[in-house]
């Protein structure tokens, strides 16, 4: 009668029965000579977590479950057939319709060929975390040489409507309130923006000198909220009536030039202020102004 020797060796211990032959290395799970993070994974996974795509990352942890294409979608389909580039075949929001940004959600509008929030910014800081200082009484507003913001009025209900407003200061910083790749929406951002909606080349300076712009397209109509205002909304920037703050202090929301509309700054590179978009209740256009330092207007962040 022949005496049957053999070995018995599960993932984590190894004993024999009747004999004694040389078993792999117990943590050694695939068995390829060496114990590394697919073994380390392996033994995890008895626990009940696993990594389906062996990127060393567990599924339940894993941004991504498989692959990122070419275009950075999880397990996208990359460049299909008729296109060039990823921005070509999702736009400039890269098919994004929501971001992020320091607790608040903004939605994303692609106008153009640039990505624009369509709600203004409300951040307290700096995208390094550094905080902006916070203005409420006119004098301190008036006097200031740093970067600042204010709510309209002071009203905690303006900001859940309008946002914040911004003084020139922080367009002239380096720090940029916006996200990371995003910046404040330029001079030149809101021209192709203009030009895009249908606004003449001779409209778009209006000659170097403030003014209205785009009046006979009815252009500004079709900036303006078509539900919270009185515009079409044609192009999804949702634009607000939410006036500014001057360089007095004073809020523009009762009386005033600036009493029926809002303001959006232009930001020019390396100057505190620039220029600025106004849309008002009873006009059709755009009117563009240059202004500086202490005046308050609403920032819009465009995608670099």
């Amino acid at each position: 009668m022949t005496k049957i020797t053999f070995s018995i060796c599960s993932f984590l211990v190894c004993f024999h029965v009747y004999g004694q032959v040389d078993c792999p290395e117990a943590l050694d799970s695939n068995q390829d000579g060496f114990i590394g993070v697919v073994d380390l994974m392996n033994l995890l996974s008895l626990f009940g977590d696993e990594d389906a795509d062996n990127d060393g990352i567990f599924d339940s942890v894993d941004e991504c479950v498989g692959y990122f294409d070419v275009c950075g979608f999880c397990n996208g389909p990359g460049i299909l057939p008729g296109y060039d580039s990823c921005e070509e075949m999702y736009g400039p929001c890269a098919g994004e319709d929501i971001l992020e940004y320091s607790g608040f959600s903004y939605n994303l509008v692609p106008i153009g060929e640039d990505c624009w929030f369509s709600k203004n910014l409300r951040v307290y800081t700096f995208n390094n975390g550094d905080s902006l200082s916070v203005f409420e009484g006119a004098s301190e507003w008036s006097q200031t040489t740093e970067a600042a913001v204010s709510i309209l009025n002071n009203a905690i209900g303006n900001y859940d409507n309008f946002g914040l407003l911004y003084n020139g200061y922080v367009l002239g910083d380096e720090r940029n309130v916006c996200p990371q790749e995003w910046h404040v929406a330029t001079e030149s951002d809101w021209q192709s923006l203009e030009s895009y909606i249908g606004m003449s080349p001779a409209d778009l300076t209006n000659g170097g000198w403030d003014g209205w712009r785009g009046e006979a397209d009815s252009l500004g109509v079709r900036l303006k909220s078509d539900s919270l205002w009185n515009g079409t909304n044609e192009y999804g920037f949702d634009g607000l009536n939410g006036y500014c703050r001057d360089p007095a202090g004073n809020f523009f929301f009762s009386a005033g030039y600036y009493a029926s509309g809002g303001l959006w700054w232009a930001a020019v590179e390396s100057v505190n202020g620039g220029y600025n978009r106004y849309l008002h209740t009873s006009e059709s256009g755009i009117y563009r102004s240059s202004r500086q330092g202490n005046w308050g207007f609403y920032i819009r962040c465009v995608k670099d």
